[in-house]
This record gives C-alpha cells, sequence and structure tokens, in this order.
C-alpha cells in the first residue's frame, strides 16, 4: 500500500478496506472549524476487494464512537473508526466536489454524536 502521502497516525490498514494492497493519491490535509481532515482517492490494487477508485474522507474526532447510523447508511457513505480517526467513503465512488463530501461527513458525524451510545 502506498502510505506516504497520508499522516502517520492514520492507520488505513486499520480500515475494512485496507488490508489489501491499493495506491493512494490525491491526498488532501486540511482543518477546519470542528475536523482535522484528510481526504484522499484509495484505488485497489486487488481484485478481491469492492473498493476500487473511491474517495475517501477521515476526520480526526474522538465522538462518535460508533458513527454508522441509519441515516448514513441511507446516504450510501460508510463509515468506520480506524484509531483517532472516522473513515467515510462510498464504495467505487469517486468525488469530484471534496467539499460536498467532508460537509456531509461532517453533518453525520454531528448526527451521531447526539446518540447516547456516543457521549
Amino acid at each position: 500500500m502506498t502510505r506516504e502521502k497520508l499522516p502517520p497516525a492514520l492507520d488505513i490498514c486499520g480500515a475494512s478496506f485496507g488490508r489489501f494492497g491499493a495506491i493512494i493519491s490525491n491526498v488532501e490535509e486540511g482543518t477546519d472549524a470542528e475536523y482535522r481532515y484528510v481526504i484522499f482517492d484509495f484505488e485497489s490494487s486487488s481484485g478481491e476487494t469492492p473498493h476500487a477508485d473511491t474517495t475517501v474522507a477521515a476526520l480526526k474526532t474522538e465522538i462518535p464512537h460508533s458513527p454508522e447510523t441509519s441515516l448514513s447508511r441511507a446516504s450510501g457513505l460508510r463509515m468506520e473508526r480506524v484509531g483517532d480517526w472516522i473513515v467515510a467513503y462510498e464504495p467505487n465512488r469517486h468525488v469530484r466536489d471534496r467539499r460536498a463530501l467532508l460537509d456531509d461527513v461532517e453533518n453525520l458525524l454531528r448526527y451521531a454524536s447526539g446518540f447516547p451510545q456516543n457521549r
């Protein structure tokens, strides 16, 4: 897996799709009002995974502990905790409007944070 462009604290190998070899490109890091984020393109180099050519957003946050909700599933986004990060992606979806993806993920995290198990 190509990792040299991701922050060392983001262990993408801990994600459900990160076990497979991949090419990571178009890495963008930043901070907005609430979160430190990394957004990147993930292209699987293995035919064993359905996550080829996918844009992945990772936001560093301690809450919510369990990010996936019925609303996030209905939106098509898969969300999972990887260490101090929430990783969100829609399999096989390459996103051009990265800011819109980050906004969607932030809104879903705020929603999930309201659940009792995430306080």
